[in-house]
């Protein structure tokens, strides 16, 4: 109740735009979970001893879906009812990760789950509010909300769900790595249609 008090005064004080402005780089996003935008393959294996790790397929790009139990053993000293996890490896650099929570902690909001994931890894306390149905997670009739805070190089979205499993969750990622996929399809589509042989 005090953290939802606070927020709340917080959210009164703080101009909108200057509140949810970060200028953090890539390099300066924070770690989750033992895990940094940016690191190798080879340092996540280190992290995740006994886990397969795929091989990249042809645009460079290896998805890993990890269980609650290998996230807990990267990390033990963290705090969470952790449940799944995803790490995206592009050219063999981590460029988008998402961390799924069970329900053992009841938030009343999802500006109070922003607030205190934004405390914990150093972020800015206030991210912006998305404009649709999904806004307030603490309407009986909205069944998830989300907030994203923008940063020069990376985004952090966590959500909240009713319906969804997990009910809540954290995912980052570097934010040029839409870019370089695209070019790459686009790259091996050309090279494919370049070598077609009627």
């Amino acid at each position: 109740m005090r953290l939802t008090v606070l927020l709340a005064i917080l959210l009164l004080c703080y101009d909108s735009v200057s509140a949810q402005k970060c200028e953090l780089t890539l390099e300066q996003a924070p770690e989750l979970r033992g895990f940094k935008l940016g690191m190798t393959v080879t340092q996540a294996r280190v992290k995740l001893p006994g886990v397969v790790f795929p091989k990249p397929d042809e645009n460079g790009e290896l998805t890993l879906f990890l269980t609650g139990t290998s996230l807990r053993k990267s990390d033990p000293a963290a705090t969470g009812d952790v449940r799944n996890g995803v790490l995206t490896f592009f050219d063999g650099r981590l460029v988008s990760l998402g961390i799924g929570y069970g329900d053992s902690v009841k938030w009343d909001n999802v500006d109070e789950f922003v607030f205190t994931v934004a405390q914990s890894l150093g972020l800015p306390p206030i991210w912006p509010r998305r404009t649709s149905r999904t806004d307030d997670y603490g309407d009986s009739e909205v069944y998830s909300a989300e907030r994203n805070l923008f940063c020069p190089g990376f985004l952090i979205s966590v959500r909240l769900s009713k319906l969804r499993r997990p009910p809540a969750s954290i995912t980052m990622m570097d934010r040029s790595y839409p870019t370089r996929q695209a070019e790459r399809r686009r790259d091996l589509e050309e090279r494919k249609k370049s070598r077609f042989k009627p």
